[in-house]
């Protein structure tokens, strides 16, 4: 819940000034009176309708308002001209709606401080933000978002884009689906995408051309000759032209899916390794190397932490980590509570798994599956409790942490 400050005194004045002539504002049926004069200045919309008749008394508009509460907020920002009002998310994003579509600054722009401004793009939140700026025509941000999508398009929900897809148009569609940026996580998945999208709007042909037919498999190629007809057939014939001459072309570029799933871990082969202090006589060196004759541990210190960290330009998606506290030659001090920290390629430190008293036997190399769809470029496994032993302390005792996933240039 966000206080929302109206101060406004141009506004204010024209409200309050005592004209006869009023004007209802009808949304979703909901009636609220206005002077016509305070209509004028704050709507666009409004005025433009009332430069054709100002004799006009009534303009109805439907836009979704999934809140109730919305149509009071409106009140007291219009009709009673209160300055200080509490609103949620939900209410922001139904007042921008309404504030789009009569073209009222004040409305959009409250939903752009409170909510748009404070985010940060990421997987989630990238279709919201595209559709945002779509709606505000705001050309430099819709540019940032298309970025985005292009490099992140293996992890986003393509059925949300899908959603707005007839309300973003074609072009905008194109330059996602054309950038050098593009990361898929196969070919089929774009295929698929786009043939879906073709079954509804015919407009979204042209969007077959991007598809390279030559990394996709059978089922695929059977869906497209399915849709083949007179209004698309041409551009099936460039997209699998090209693909015949890609395939034929040793030289050509092939699609860079930068995507590559890895089966075995790192070890110590790509990461460089570090923690928050190096217990007298160890050496940070021994992670990952797999030895029985010595171990790391860090000095007695809370929240000790070890650093695992990508050498190269590169970033993994996790799909799971495996831990050892140390060989099998001693049986305690054992490492039992402790999280897993990961910093995104955008700079997010997130979360990914938190484990309480589960000590690790001497020489048990235990693996911990991963769900994200999050890229990362390190992890930190942070002690967060005191080690299993007859005499707890802070040391943090390891030798083995290491993570496999997917592989993507940065």
């Amino acid at each position: 819940m966000v206080l929302i400050q109206l101060n406004n005194q141009i506004l204010q004045r024209i409200n309050n000034y005592q004209a006869l002539d009023k004007v209802i504002l009808s949304i979703n049926n909901v009636e609220i009176t206005l002077t016509k004069s305070f209509a004028v200045a704050i709507s666009q919309t409004f005025y433009s309708q009332y430069l054709l008749d100002n004799n006009i008394a009534k303009i109805d508009i439907h836009t979704d308002v999934k809140s109730q509460e919305t149509y009071n907020v409106l009140k007291d920002i219009l009709q009673y001209n209160k300055t200080d009002i509490e609103c949620d998310e939900t209410i922001l994003n139904d007042l921008f709606h309404i504030g789009i579509i009569l073209e009222m600054q004040e409305l959009t722009y409250l939903y752009k401080m409170h909510v748009i401004d404070k985010m940060k793009i990421d997987n989630n939140n990238c279709i919201d933000l595209l559709e945002f700026y779509f709606d505000i025509s705001s050309q430099e941000n819709i540019i940032e978002c298309i970025k985005y999508i292009s490099s992140n398009f293996y992890a986003i929900d393509s059925n949300k884009l899908k959603l707005i897809s007839n309300k973003l148009g074609i072009d905008i569609l194109q330059q996602i689906f054309s950038s050098d940026e593009l990361l898929l996580e196969d070919e089929d998945s774009l295929a698929n995408f786009i043939i879906s999208l073709t079954k509804e709007n015919e407009k979204f042909y042209p969007l077959i051309e991007n598809i390279h037919f030559e990394f996709c498999n059978e089922q695929v190629i059977k869906s497209m000759k399915d849709i083949v007809d007179l209004n698309n057939y041409h551009c099936v014939v460039n997209s699998l032209s090209d693909s015949l001459l890609r395939s034929r072309n040793p030289k050509s570029k092939d699609r860079i899916l930068q995507c590559e799933n890895k089966t075995n871990y790192f070890k110590s082969g790509n990461v460089e390794m570090s923690a928050s202090s190096i217990g007298s006589g160890h050496s940070i060196d021994v992670i990952n190397k797999y030895r029985t004759d010595t171990y790391f541990k860090t000095e007695n210190i809370p929240n000790s932490w070890v650093q695992w960290k990508l050498k190269q330009n590169i970033a993994i998606q996790p799909t799971e980590y495996i831990v050892r506290t140390f060989h099998s030659g001693i049986s305690s001090y054992q490492l039992q509570t402790w999280k897993v920290e990961g910093t995104t390629i955008n700079g997010e430190t997130k979360i990914i798994h938190e484990v309480n008293k589960s000590p690790l036997n001497a020489g048990e190399i235990r693996k911990y599956s991963l769900n994200t769809n999050d890229k990362f470029i390190s992890f930190k496994l942070i002690q967060t409790g005191k080690i299993a032993y007859s005499s707890p302390n802070d040391s943090l005792r390891l030798d083995v942490f290491d993570f496999s996933g997917k592989i993507f240039s940065k």
